[in-house]
């Protein structure tokens, strides 16, 4: 009488390495390997996780989205109360033109655009890296983990059945308008009628 092992057909986990041939990254990943199996922090292992998504998956996040965050806890704490709280983006910090100013924030990315980076020093926060946090924080303690939202591209508008209900952009390479008409265009009912003459 043989085994039954459910497990045989279970899928395998999803690969953890990251594709990329970057050092730095390969070595941020080996960092929070270790701190991730030294300390109980969920923190850590989310960092982890996410540093071995694929660039797609490392959506960016604006300063307005950021910035929106840190007034959630400021009422939420007190306005007179001390923020040491730390922003961790694993991706890219971008700017944004519609926030006029920026508060005093410590933000970890992977990357800052120029602009971005300007305009935290010019508040008086800092533009930190995750070998800087590790060595900061390395428990992950009052830092506050924010994710990009990868559905905004221009390409996941078009995802799922073009419909009315549906809210689905219809993948077009043309720029021109393809509307038609309920009975066809006069161009092909001329056709039909040529086409109808030459059988009889």
């Amino acid at each position: 009488m043989g085994i039954d092992m459910w497990k045989v057909k279970a899928k395998k986990s999803k690969k953890s390495q990251p594709e990329s041939k970057n050092a730095y990254l390969l070595l941020l990943c080996k960092i929070y390997d270790v701190l991730a199996a030294r300390t109980d922090s969920q923190f850590n292992k989310s960092v982890r996780a996410y540093l071995g998504f694929t660039k797609l998956n490392k959506a960016p996040v604006s300063l307005s989205r950021i910035q929106k965050k840190y007034e959630e806890i400021e009422e939420v704490k007190g306005i007179n109360s001390e923020m040491n709280e730390v922003f961790v983006v694993v991706g890219p910090v971008v700017s944004d033109e519609r926030l006029h100013r920026v508060r005093k924030m410590t933000i970890v990315g992977l990357r800052f655009t120029k602009t971005a980076r300007m305009r935290i020093g010019n508040a008086g926060g800092q533009c930190l890296t995750f070998d800087q946090l590790a060595l900061l924080r390395p428990t992950g303690e009052n830092c506050v983990l924010l994710r990009g939202d990868i559905t905004t591209r221009k390409s996941a508008k078009s995802f799922g059945i073009p419909g009315k209900r549906e809210g689905v952009v219809p993948r077009c390479a043309s720029k021109k308008s393809f509307k038609k008409t309920e009975g066809g265009s006069m161009k092909t009912k001329k056709k039909v009628k040529l086409f109808r003459r030459g059988e009889q």
